[in-house]
């Protein structure tokens, strides 16, 4: 019998026609993981935004509730300090998922043989479910974006191996997707709190009554304070009050007069007559 030999024009796909199969197509895994970061720097763009407005937003918040706070509006002052809180958390799950899609895009750019392609598609869709169920709640449209960069790895694992994988299933949330998202949060926690600090509530009460209880460091020393190079602003006596009030509430009742000065750009003296100010309103005690 003279055997079958197929022809160079068509090859096995010319075959594989002939018995009704579909061969399977070939794809190019770089462009995909290309593909797959410009759509992470996509997303990291959306959330970078929101933490920039939002944090804008929480400092607008904060100066509004400490000069009611200094004209004696505690209700109105109150809704400012629990709106200021609910947006320090969104910060935070934003700035959560900006480290967790880091982590993400690193991982695919390290990426060493193309061949793995499959199975790192399926370690960071885990990483990104978790971040999306983390967000849902906050920023949905990115919990969407977010979506769609699952379904897109889902669909290039089924395209690059044996495994077919429908819409809801395939990829897991995974405990090392769970650890890696708890510990990125701890580190995130720790940031947030520092750039945008709160005002304890147990300050709010005496600052309306007898007045908040103030340690003072640097309060006696006349040295010079080194001040940033930039344009000096008079400051009127009234938003120095403000800004010292601002630096008491978010530290504690503590405050450092050469920092606040080297802040406002102003000499330490002006910032120990806004102390004796605040002192003769009975807004803080020396």
């Amino acid at each position: 019998m003279t055997p079958f030999i197929l022809g160079r024009r068509g090859g096995s796909n010319w075959f594989l026609r002939i018995l009704g199969i579909r061969p399977r197509k070939r794809i190019d895994k770089s462009k995909i993981i290309e593909a797959l970061i410009v759509k992470i720097d996509s997303a990291l763009n959306q959330i970078r935004d929101n933490i920039i407005r939002l944090k804008l937003r929480y400092k607008g918040l904060i100066e509004r509730a400490i000069k009611t706070l200094l004209s004696g509006g505690r209700v109105k002052a109150l809704i400012y300090l629990n709106e200021a809180t609910e947006v320090k958390k969104i910060v935070k799950k934003l700035g959560v998922s900006e480290k967790a899609l880091e982590q993400v895009k690193l991982r695919l750019e390290t990426l060493e043989s193309v061949t793995d392609v499959p199975q790192v598609l399926g370690e960071i869709s885990g990483v990104l479910l978790a971040t999306r169920d983390y967000i849902k709640d906050v920023m949905p449209n990115i919990a969407l974006s977010l979506d769609s960069l699952v379904s897109e790895a889902k669909r290039v694992i089924s395209e690059t191996t044996d495994v077919g994988i429908g819409e809801e299933e395939g990829v897991y949330i995974t405990e090392d997707a769970k650890k890696l998202l708890k510990e990125i949060e701890n580190a995130v926690e720790e940031s947030v709190s520092k750039q945008l600090p709160e005002i304890p509530m147990s300050l709010v009460t005496p600052l309306l009554s007898r007045g908040v209880e103030v340690k003072i460091k640097d309060a006696g020393k006349e040295s010079q304070v080194k001040r940033p190079k930039r344009p000096i602003r008079k400051l009127s006596p009234e938003e120095i009050d403000r800004k010292v009030m601002e630096y008491i509430l978010t530290h504690g009742g503590f405050i450092d007069v050469s920092e606040v000065a080297s802040q406002l750009n102003v000499d330490k003296s002006e910032v120990m007559a806004s102390l004796h100010r605040l002192k003769e309103q009975n807004k803080i005690i020396f």
